[in-house]
């Protein structure tokens, strides 16, 4: 870097050569750069090592590309990714899809850089959109702080209360301690218990049993069919025991049973045409979307569903 017009030479000729990706100081110092996880703020370092200062929207985080920078799960990243979108880091600019078509990001460090193979509008993205999730943050601690403050203030003003005015109403109730003196037949009159008539010393008798066991009078779990067939689609797919049994349970919870069994069938039907999918887990979710919005349109016979891909293009 050459000198400016003070004669001074700028900051570059004090760090190593090459290129170098910055993270704003504000963004550093926010709350909501301590609140991320350790795995969301390695992520952010992964895709700015992406950045050339020209494909901002570009940058991938599959698991392929991320896995030799030391990624060993894919459910790890994906609850990363997801992170950095709630927070307003990153934008997905480009949706993923089947065959090997990764999705794209970017940064909202930095300003948009142009393509035509966008899915969103310009309007979608804004620079330093993570300043807006990070004063809600600021705000949200501010409001929790002043509770706290006044929560406190209460206690303190009821105690005192209660050291003058609530003494009285506690002496009222409670109640008073027998007479130490012995009775005629000299038996201390403490030890003397009085129980009421009305109370059956007797204990209740069991309810008479109906024959049916523990687990049925509990009653039993519904069926879910669609996330064990989910579980075990994703087990021969090669997820790992957890990343399955959440992304399956993930997937029933959105799109229900019934939607999410016919979009597997569908994969199955399919074969070699989405073989070598990168992100089982993004198509399932497409082709779930498909089917809704097939369903919602009144064409939910076998012959629309034969044609749901055609309905899912973006």
């Amino acid at each position: 870097m050459g000198k400016s017009r003070s004669g001074k030479r700028g900051a570059g000729h004090k760090r190593e050569e090459g290129p170098f990706f910055a993270k704003p100081i504000a963004f550093l110092k926010s709350p909501l750069y301590r609140r991320l996880s350790r795995s969301a703020k390695v992520l952010i370092d992964d895709l700015g090592a992406q950045y050339n200062m020209e494909n901002n929207g570009q940058l991938l985080a599959t698991f392929n590309r991320l896995k030799d920078l030391g990624w060993g799960s894919e459910e790890t990243l994906f609850h990363a990714r997801r992170e950095l979108e709630e927070a307003g880091i990153t934008v997905e600019t480009k949706k993923g899809g089947y065959p090997n078509r990764a999705s794209w990001y970017a940064l909202t460090f930095f300003d948009l850089d142009p393509h035509t193979d966008y899915d969103i509008k310009g309007s979608a993205f804004m620079k330093g959109m993570w300043r807006v999730r990070s004063g809600l943050i600021a705000t949200e601690m501010e409001q929790r702080s002043s509770g706290k403050s006044k929560l406190r203030a209460k206690d303190s003003c009821g105690n005192r209360s209660s050291e003058s005015g609530e003494t009285s109403k506690i002496e009222a109730i409670r109640p008073k301690r027998p007479s130490t003196a012995a009775t005629d037949s000299g038996v201390d009159s403490r030890l003397t218990i009085s129980t009421p008539e009305s109370l059956d010393p007797t204990p209740p008798a069991p309810p008479p049993d109906s024959g049916q066991s523990r687990e049925a009078r509990r009653g039993s779990k519904p069926p879910r069919p669609g996330e064990t067939l989910c579980y075990a689609f994703l087990s021969e797919q090669g997820h790992g025991e957890r990343s399955a049994r959440s992304r399956s349970l993930s997937l029933r919870k959105k799109f229900g049973d019934e939607v999410l069994v016919r979009a597997i069938e569908d994969w199955r039907e399919m074969g070699a045409s989405v073989a070598g999918t990168e992100d089982v887990t993004d198509w399932i979710s497409d082709r779930c979307r498909a089917l809704q919005l097939i369903a919602s349109a009144g064409a939910g016979g076998p012959e629309t569903r034969d044609g749901a891909a055609a309905g899912r293009s973006r």
